[in-house]
C-alpha cells in the first residue's frame, strides 16, 4: 500500500484485531488498570501497546487448548501452553508500588492463594495470551473463580 506523504494512516487501524474466545466477557475496568499499570512500569516506551481482559466460566485447560489449536504450525502442531502455578498474595505484595501511583487499594490477602496460569506465547503478528483462574480482581477487591483471559502485545 502506498500512502502520500500527506496522508496519515494510523498504525494500529492495520493490525488484526485480537482472537477472542467464544462466550467471553470482556473486562473494561481491568483493562484500562493493565493499561494504566503499564504505563507506569515502561515510562518510555512510546509505542504503546495493546492489550485487552476477558473472562469466562469456561476451564483454563479448555481456554487454553482453543488457543493452542488457533495458533497451530503450518503442519498441524498446536502452539505449545507454558502451565505454571502462581499466588496472588505474593504477586501483589510485589505490586503495591504501582497499586499506589494507580490510587488502587485493596485487603491484601493473607495465606496463600494459589492460582493456576497457563501461556501461549505469541509471535509474528500473533498476540500473547495469559491465563489464569481463579483471578484476583483488584477493582472488585475479591478472588473470582472464573478463567481470565488477557490478551497482548
Amino acid at each position: 500500500m502506498h500512502v502520500a506523504s500527506y496522508e496519515w494512516v494510523d498504525p494500529a487501524a492495520e493490525k488484526a484485531p485480537f482472537p477472542v474466545y467464544p462466550g467471553a466477557t470482556r473486562l473494561p475496568e481491568q483493562t484500562d488498570l493493565v493499561r494504566r499499570a503499564r504505563a507506569i512500569l515502561r515510562p518510555g516506551n512510546v509505542r504503546a501497546s495493546r492489550v485487552v481482559l476477558f473472562e469466562t466460566d469456561a476451564p483454563i485447560d479448555a481456554v487454553a487448548s482453543h488457543f493452542s489449536k488457533l495458533y497451530e504450525s503450518g503442519d498441524g502442531t498446536p502452539a505449545t501452553v507454558q502451565q505454571g502455578i502462581g499466588d496472588h498474595a505474593k504477586d501483589e505484595a510485589a505490586l503495591v508500588p504501582v497499586l499506589a501511583k494507580l490510587g488502587v487499594t485493596s485487603t491484601p490477602l493473607a495465606g496463600k492463594h494459589e492460582y493456576r496460569s497457563a501461556l501461549i506465547a505469541g509471535g509474528p503478528r500473533r498476540p500473547t495470551i495469559s491465563l489464569q483462574r481463579p483471578w484476583r480482581d483488584l477493582l472488585g477487591d475479591r478472588v473470582i473463580d472464573r478463567t481470565l483471559i488477557m490478551i497482548g502485545e
